[in-house]
């Protein structure tokens, strides 16, 4: 068989209409197969990225929830049972008193950065300001407790030092005296580490803390 022959077989089966309706047959139904894939593709992707979309606003929502009890329950504590007592001292009047504060104090805050990310940017600058704002209480708080068993332990001394020299001298303290001369001491030792003026700061940066506290509020349901 020569070349000819060959290609006029050939062209002989191209142009059959047979041949070429199977062949567009089979182009056509790999396009429609294409197609269909293409669009299955497309709509599995959309379904992911819905699903990851709901499963990030999930997220945030459930871990603000959890900031904003955090917050609540700081502030609460701190309001009945240590600024309580505070704010009713004088201007430039120690606070000689301590308040425990434990290590990691606002741990779900400090281990939410992805969740302050999501946030809008008005409502996260609020979380974040107020946090500043407590996280400089508590280092004020904590001071104060240092000031306050400073002051304690040298009050301590000194007033031994005083009772068993009247002992001595056989004109032991009475009750009334003791008590005077122990809280003078107290006191003088509590002007001498500056602890009115760390009163006055905590009761000025608890002030704020509370205005900011109440503006958050209103921003974000706490309920």
């Amino acid at each position: 068989m020569d070349f000819s022959n060959i290609i006029s077989g050939i062209v002989k089966i191209l142009s059959n209409e047979t041949f070429i309706a199977a062949i567009t047959a089979a182009i056509f139904g790999a396009a429609i197969a294409g197609y269909f894939s293409f669009l299955a593709i497309k709509k599995a992707h959309k379904y992911n990225m819905e699903k990851a979309d709901l499963e990030v606003r999930t997220v945030t929502s459930n871990t603000l929830r959890l900031i904003m009890i955090e917050i609540k329950t700081a502030w609460e504590v701190y309001d009945a049972e240590y600024a309580k007592d505070l704010n009713t001292l004088a201007e430039g009047e120690p606070y000689i008193a301590t308040f425990p504060v434990g290590a990691n104090t606002f741990s779900l805050y400090d281990s939410s950065p992805s969740c302050l990310a999501n946030l809008p940017i008005e409502l996260a600058e609020k979380i974040i300001l107020i946090y500043m704002r407590m996280k400089g209480l508590i280092a004020m708080i904590e001071l104060n407790n240092s000031d306050a068993r400073q002051v304690y332990s040298s009050t301590e001394i000194n007033v031994q030092a005083i009772c068993n020299e009247r002992v001595a001298s056989g004109r032991p303290l009475t009750g009334e005296e003791l008590e005077k001369v122990f809280n003078t001491h107290l006191n003088h030792e509590a002007v001498r580490l500056g602890m009115g003026s760390t009163a006055n700061g905590m009761k000025l940066l608890g002030a704020e803390i509370k205005d900011l506290y109440i503006a958050l509020s209103n921003s974000c349901s706490i309920e």
